[in-house]
């Protein structure tokens, strides 16, 4: 495809609105012309696309930021279909080192091969000077956004939300979670009901190194997937989490029929497969070979006397309590 077809399908795909589209027939372009640095802005324009897609369904994105990111994107892709296509008197675009001297029609319709290394950077350049110019004008200039008086803060406020294997509509809704960066570990924060935990004044300079959301100690899960690996991508993160095997820690109080703690007392799990003990206060911890939300068999001897035989669903957040029978 030639630079000409290329730059009218990506003036087509982006009056569309069709981005996915654009961004691939720029990768096309690059590839078939062998245009690294352009290859390179065709991926990346299309990864972040991608993510903000993904974070418009997900609903974790401001509709102001998402549209902010799309026209971002979008003028890119119009500076590149801008420097692809031929100008008025059909000569390439020379963005770089531009040769004066009289060419033949065939020379000028030809892909220029001693600027193939030169053109392709300035798409680059182009690329972050978009970027940097349009976060500038939409902090600093529009209304609403920023207050123009006020300088950069110091430090800003990240939000997580956890959810299950199941997506979005299973929020992880007890536990804590903490946020590392780099070598510095945040106070773990609660999950709310939203399954969301916010950290607030986390310093600037932490916003460029390397993020790692990880559950505490006493959750049943673990972190499996998170949608940014530094704040400065994003200060609103997904994370994908999986239940523990083979460490559910169990937590529960034993009480009398009078509501009092029962010491001392056994707790049986399926007939066997796991025991455990109550302490001085009633209390017991079991480590299973389950996932939060199995169901086991409880049973409760006191005094070599059973004295519940219960069903309970197990969690690792929740701590359960039994009551004995009369």
């Amino acid at each position: 495809m030639d630079a000409l077809t290329t730059s009218t399908e990506l003036k087509k795909w982006v009056a569309e609105g069709n981005l996915s589209a654009a961004c691939l027939a720029l990768q096309k372009f690059a590839d078939e012309t062998n245009y690294t640095e352009l290859q390179q802005i065709a991926i990346q324009l299309q990864r972040r696309y991608n993510t903000c897609q993904q974070q418009i369904m997900q609903g974790v994105i401001a509709k102001s930021d998402a549209d902010l990111e799309i026209a971002r994107i979008s003028q890119i892709l119009l500076v590149c279909s801008d420097n692809l296509a031929p100008s008025a008197d059909n000569q390439l675009l020379n963005l770089v080192n531009e040769q004066p001297g009289n060419t033949t029609k065939d020379e000028r319709a030809a892909p220029q091969a001693s600027n193939s290394k030169n053109f392709p950077f300035m798409f680059l350049l182009l690329a972050i000077g978009i970027l940097a110019l349009g976060w500038a004008v939409w902090k600093w200039v529009i209304p609403g956004n920023k207050n123009t008086t006020t300088p950069p803060s110091d430090t800003f406020e990240l939000i997580v939300f956890a959810h299950g294997p199941k997506g979005l509509g299973q929020p992880i809704t007890s536990g804590k979670i903490a946020a590392v960066f780099g070598n510095n570990r945040l106070p773990a924060q609660t999950l709310n009901n939203e399954g969301k935990a916010v950290f607030t004044h986390i310093p600037a300079s932490y916003q460029t190194q390397n993020l790692a959301i990880v559950a505490e100690e006493n959750m049943p899960w673990k972190v499996q997937q998170q949608s940014a690996s530094t704040a400065q991508q994003s200060h609103t993160i997904t994370v994908a989490m999986a239940p523990l095997v083979d460490t559910l820690v169990w937590r529960g109080t034993v009480l009398s029929d009078s509501g009092k703690p029962v010491a001392n007392a056994q707790v049986v799990i399926d007939n066997g497969f796991a025991t455990t003990q109550t302490n001085d206060v009633g209390s017991f911890v079991a480590r299973l070979p389950k996932n939060e939300g199995d169901q086991v068999n409880v049973m409760v001897i006191v005094n070599n006397t059973p004295r519940r035989n219960t069903t309970i669903t197990l969690s690792g957040a929740t701590p359960t309590t039994i009551k004995l029978n009369k």
